[in-house]
């Protein structure tokens, strides 16, 4: 698998109550991993919770007035976010881009 850039941004669906985003430190930053329409973030939640080692997955996607995500946190420990940006698309090396 090559390596993809991701965007580093503040972790989607990590509002409230979100006990991924209280147990983020620092600058509250997470990687994302960009996609394309609120579909595929619903088709990518439902296969994360499906995985027993995923801890802290959002109790649902968020949808906030720039977009649609949600986020987790991986075996490591790492908070990761997955995310559609409304008014964007993706490029062929997963970021995200204004037409």
């Amino acid at each position: 698998m090559s390596e993809v850039p991701r965007e580093e941004a503040r972790a989607p669906g990590t509002s409230g109550s979100s006990r991924a985003r209280d147990r983020i430190t620092g600058s509250g930053a997470s990687p994302v991993a960009p996609v394309p329409d609120e579909e595929v973030v619903d088709r990518a939640y439902d296969e994360v919770g499906r995985f027993d080692d995923v801890d802290d997955l959002d109790a649902e996607p968020t949808r906030s007035g720039w977009g649609y995500g949600f986020a987790f946190r991986d075996p490591e420990g790492n908070v990761w976010g997955v995310a559609c940006k409304y008014g964007s698309d993706v490029d062929g090396y997963g970021r995200f881009v204004y037409p």
